[in-house]
């Protein structure tokens, strides 16, 4: 039995986590959050523990960097206090390496001090994702026909969250920091006008690729689900 912890299981990618890694049948999940991490202690040693709980609000993270950065440094703290495990996979993003603003930032020096103090760890770097059921994210707005403030002729390559449980399961023999994505690039543009999208865009063409391109996460499955949806 592979024991695996997962800390945010109720957000954007821990829940998708979840919910994919209950289906293996040797697999025992525990969902672990920020409150269990107060007041209860996990009697296992983790064979893996999935970190998705920083945060992913750009916003509120640009305009309280400092909050946040101490917010983050003090989770990985207290799990590395409260938790057993064999190996951590840190949940990052592309913007840890494309973003120079403070959520960048944020996230360069969370990877590096993950990096730093825990033995064993592999840090993921998520690209553009798609969530149908939290609704929210670049994807959703375009999906929504809300304004989107940068240039339409912005790249990416994007994944659905099931796509990204995959390929975040098929890595966990690595080490060090890797990105992942889909089998090719799409503009934002293209994506509007193949599901009929009234998204206005408006600001600078922005980079938002993944380095990696991955063949079993296919482009064209992630536009199919944007169709049908």
């Amino acid at each position: 039995m592979v024991k695996v912890g997962v800390l945010g299981p109720k957000g954007f990618v821990g829940s998708s986590l979840v919910n994919y890694l209950n289906k293996k049948n040797n697999y025992k999940v525990f969902r672990i959050d920020r409150n269990f991490l107060e007041n209860k202690s996990l009697k296992y040693n983790l064979d893996y523990l999935f970190h998705c709980a920083n945060s992913g609000n750009k916003k509120k993270v640009n305009e309280n960097y400092h909050g946040d950065i101490i917010n983050s440094l003090n989770l990985i703290n207290k799990v590395k206090k409260k938790l057993l495990f064999k190996k951590l996979i840190l949940i990052s993003t592309i913007s840890a390496r494309i973003e120079n603003n403070p959520y960048g930032f944020n996230r360069r020096i969370i990877e590096e001090y993950t990096s730093k103090f825990i033995d064993n760890s592999l840090i993921i770097r998520l690209p553009v994702l798609l969530n149908l059921f939290q609704k929210r994210g670049i994807l959703w707005d375009i999906i929504n026909s809300k304004n989107i403030y940068i240039s339409k002729k912005s790249l990416v390559n994007p994944i659905s969250t099931l796509q990204m449980s995959r390929l975040v399961h098929s890595k966990l023999k690595h080490n060090g920091v890797i990105e992942i994505g889909s089998d090719k690039s799409i503009s934002l543009e293209k994506i509007a006008e193949i599901i009929n999208s009234k998204s206005h865009f408006e600001g600078k063409k922005v980079n938002l690729l993944s380095n990696s391109y991955c063949q079993n996460a296919k482009l064209d499955d992630l536009i199919k689900d944007i169709k049908n949806f």
